[in-house]
């Protein structure tokens, strides 16, 4: 069941993040690229309050997955798209990827989705292509200012993927 956030659940969304994407041994782990926490309560509380729409997936009495949707114009942003390190490679990500998707067509003139990824992320970058994305020429900095954590590697670079939707 997938469930919008409110700040009850903010932590959940934070240990989910944390967990697959800094921590634990997981094949979404970034730890090797950057420093520190991937979330914090107040940081995904900050971008509830800027119009960023967090959800998480329950599946009987646990979280274990969530992803983030961000409307700019005509472009949906998905991102902090995460699965608990233990239900991971059984289905989650592609099952989240969908629902994300799935919810943004339901905004009124959205025709563009785009997910950004660090550079170095090959596999993931595949994930997100095996799914109908494609790579931009679109590229910047990684977000020092976001407070995500630091990069443990020079001139660390998100790339933007995205699907363009049918009219």
């Amino acid at each position: 069941m997938i469930v919008e956030v409110n700040s009850d659940l903010v932590g959940h969304v934070v240990n989910i993040l944390n967990d697959s994407y800094r921590v634990g041994p997981s094949w979404t782990t970034e730890k090797h690229l950057v420093a520190g926490q991937r979330a914090t309560e107040n940081t995904i509380t900050n971008e509830i309050n800027k119009q960023y729409k967090y959800f998480l997936l329950k599946d009987k009495d646990q979280y274990i997955g969530c992803f983030n949707l961000r409307r700019q114009q005509n472009t949906i942003e998905i991102g902090g798209l995460g699965v608990a390190c233990n239900r991971q490679n059984s289905g989650y990500g592609k099952y989240l990827l969908k629902k994300a998707e799935e919810l943004s067509c339901t905004f009124h003139g959205v025709s563009r989705l785009i997910v950004s990824v660090l550079e170095p992320r090959i596999e993931l970058i595949e994930f997100y292509k095996r799914q109908g994305y494609k790579t931009t020429s679109i590229k910047f900095p990684f977000p020092l200012d976001r407070d995500v954590g630091s990069p443990l590697v020079d001139n660390l670079q998100v790339i933007v993927l995205e699907k363009l939707l049918a009219n």
